[in-house]
């Protein structure tokens, strides 16, 4: 496996970014890549809710993929603008994995330096 093959997808907890990493991890066996899953906070989050990010990240991660993904997997909690960051993340990836922005109450909801829902 080469080190330098990723696919990155982002993830906000919604339905449609649980298909969105289902399809990125089948990419990524598919593509011998790792996968990098990715959630964006807003830049001024503290840490503490970088922290629970990341928790809820790896259990997101491991419901949807309750088998494994059958691929390394990197889980990254960034900070700022969810577009710029996915563009910043993936600019040497060989696929970007997509989903729609989750609708009010569908996602994880970001208040400032908390998480609710």
């Amino acid at each position: 496996m080469s080190a330098n093959r990723r696919v990155v997808v982002g993830v906000d907890g919604s339905p449609d970014s649980a298909a969105a990493l289902q399809r990125a991890a089948s990419q990524a066996r598919q593509r011998n890549a790792t996968l990098d899953v990715v959630c964006v906070i807003p830049g001024d989050a503290d840490a503490r809710a970088a922290t629970l990010a990341r928790a809820l990240l790896g259990e997101f991660t491991r419901r949807e993929c309750p088998y494994g993904i059958g691929a390394p997997v990197r889980l990254r909690v960034e900070r700022g603008d969810p577009a710029v960051v996915m563009l910043l993340v993936s600019a040497d990836a060989e696929l970007l994995v997509t989903s729609p922005p989750a609708r009010p109450g569908a996602g994880w909801s970001w208040l400032p330096g908390q998480l609710s829902g």
